[in-house]
């Protein structure tokens, strides 16, 4: 891809609640110089959409393929055909044949539609590369959109390989690269297709802004209570129930704590009858899908951020509680590993333990030092490692073949296994 051209973004039901981290990057690249057209899948719904001061500035910006309208859809498939009958019948052919976990025929044909519209944009917009950013639906959309136009694609893969509906080989070989967000799914890439090109596979983090998530001096709470903030969707994968089950047992052995959530989602009525259950209802607060600035503004209040997942692909979450220097407990499930060395920058304890994430959050009650001591160095391993201009930088490298003006460089921590990033930090076993 030429410096100068027209990269589009393709991602699902954008803006959500989720994507601070995607719009951390896409401006990145637009300081870098890069020209980004958006493009989405369709808008999230209402309870996913974005609260971000940015939302309505992205959505505004955003090209939405799907439902396409009647004209909308007959003028784009015309398109396609006169110009490249050809690669619509490939099209059509990929639909049927692309060899996904739960293959629907009629479902992979519909995506023809928002292929010849997206196709038809991509033309119009003089758009060099695509970039799918979940790769489902948006990478065989750009899939389709190549054999229509030429036009190359690549793809991040942000979460577990297995999750994204199958045909993963395919998409892997007509992508240009694929980009992994964690270590351990660049390793696993790595030895489940060892028939990659090695040269088109690569590691870019998601990552936190760190001129913006500073670190911040904790005071003490005037009643002295622990302040523990959780983040994320109410859902079951995330452990709320476990983490309200450790705070009641906190608060039962005498300490004062009092658990602030910020989320929501479908468990939320679940959560609140176990409350009601341990009777804690007077130590834990729901506070809510939350902005940005208001999530900012708990994070600087929290003493410690705390998030029980059963199983977290990284959690971005986690890097923006470190890099404002709060101490960090985990769950030692997926790649968090890669963000938290135990007992060096936060302490990890085994997923589906209570009693076990009682003992982490007791241990930092106890010990303000330690608490400091492990936010100190959360930041530290946040600017070094998790620098949202770092990783975008890469992205850009991966796009346009070189380095932009200005950019701080390709990450020092590409290379580096994580298993050798935790002998080097000389972290502790987890929490019992």
């Amino acid at each position: 891809m030429k410096v100068g051209e027209s990269i589009g973004y393709v991602m699902p039901e954008w803006p959500g609640q989720t994507h601070l981290w995607l719009w951390r990057e896409i401006c990145h690249m637009r300081e870098f110089g890069a020209s980004v057209r958006l493009f989405s899948t369709r808008r999230p719904p209402e309870r996913d959409k974005a609260r971000h001061a940015f939302a309505a500035q992205a959505e505004a910006e955003t090209t939405y393929l799907w439902p396409a309208g009647l004209w909308r859809t007959l003028v784009a498939i015309v398109s396609c055909f006169l110009r490249n009958p050809a690669g619509l019948f490939r099209c059509i052919k990929l639909a049927w044949t692309l060899p996904l976990d739960k293959p629907r025929r009629l479902s992979q044909l519909k995506l023809i539609v928002p292929a010849c519209v997206l196709a038809r944009e991509t033309r119009r917009g003089q758009i060099g590369h695509l970039h799918s950013h979940a790769p489902a639906n948006s990478s065989i959309l750009c899939m389709m959109v190549k054999r229509l136009t030429g036009v190359p694609f690549s793809q991040t893969v942000n979460a577990n390989i297995e999750w994204w509906g199958g045909a993963m080989r395919e998409k892997f070989h007509d992508a240009a690269f694929t980009l992994a967000c964690t270590q351990w799914m660049f390793d696993q890439m790595r030895r489940d297709y060892p028939e990659l090109d090695a040269s088109r596979v690569g590691l870019c983090r998601m990552a936190v802004d760190v001129r913006k998530w500073v670190a911040v001096e904790r005071t003490p709470a005037a009643n002295g209570a622990l302040r523990v903030l959780t983040v994320s969707r109410l859902v079951d994968s995330k452990g709320h129930d476990d983490l309200i089950k450790a705070v009641a047992l906190v608060a039962n052995r005498g300490h004062p704590i009092h658990l602030r959530i910020g989320g929501a989602g479908p468990e939320q009525q679940a959560l609140e009858s176990l409350l009601a259950r341990l009777g804690a209802g007077s130590v834990v607060t729901f506070l809510g899908s939350l902005s940005e600035e208001k999530y900012l503004d708990e994070m600087r209040a929290a003493d410690v951020f705390a998030l029980a997942s059963h199983c977290e692909p990284l959690g971005v979450v986690y890097m923006e509680a470190l890099a404002t220097a709060a101490a960090v407990i985990g769950t030692a499930a997926g790649g968090v590993g890669e963000l938290i060395v135990n007992g060096v920058n936060g302490l990890l304890v085994p997923p589906q333990n209570p009693e076990a994430l009682a003992v982490a959050i007791e241990t930092l009650l106890k010990d303000p030092e330690l608490r400091r001591l492990l936010g100190k160095a959360g930041r530290q391993k946040v600017e070094m490692e998790f620098d949202s201009r770092q990783w975008a930088a890469e992205l850009y490298r991966w796009c346009y073949g070189e380095l932009p003006k200005g950019s701080m460089g390709v990450s020092p921590m590409s290379s580096i296994a994580n298993g050798e990033m935790q002998k080097a930090m000389g972290g502790t076993p987890m929490l019992p």
